[in-house]
């Protein structure tokens, strides 16, 4: 019976992957992290495929993982970004005064 699951995800995965991956890649503007939000998505369906084909909607629980996977990698990633206010900048003084640039 795994194996029939298995043969399902695949033929979901063949038909869908393509359209989350655009979709995925119109919302966060990155090839990889696409992919692998995609991939990451349907590596948790293979992990629990008797729960998604007992679902009404398949297609929707992967889609709805996908934006879940996408939302969780996303937040995560934001919050290794330093804020620029923490970095030491060198000195631009000509920032200070913008009228030297005009003389």
């Amino acid at each position: 019976m795994e194996d029939e699951y298995l043969k399902l995800l695949e033929v979901l995965y063949d038909s869908m992957y393509e359209g989350l991956y655009q979709r995925t890649l119109s919302k966060y503007r990155d090839p990889a992290f696409a992919e692998e939000v995609v991939q990451e998505a349907f590596a948790i369906a293979c992990a629990k495929p008797k729960q998604i084909f007992e679902h009404p909607y398949p297609e929707g629980w992967i889609a709805t993982t996908v934006r879940y996977v996408a939302d969780r990698k996303y937040r995560r990633r934001d919050n290794h970004l330093i804020p620029l206010d923490s970095v030491d900048l060198p000195d631009n003084r000509w920032l200070d005064d913008p009228a030297e640039l005009l003389d």
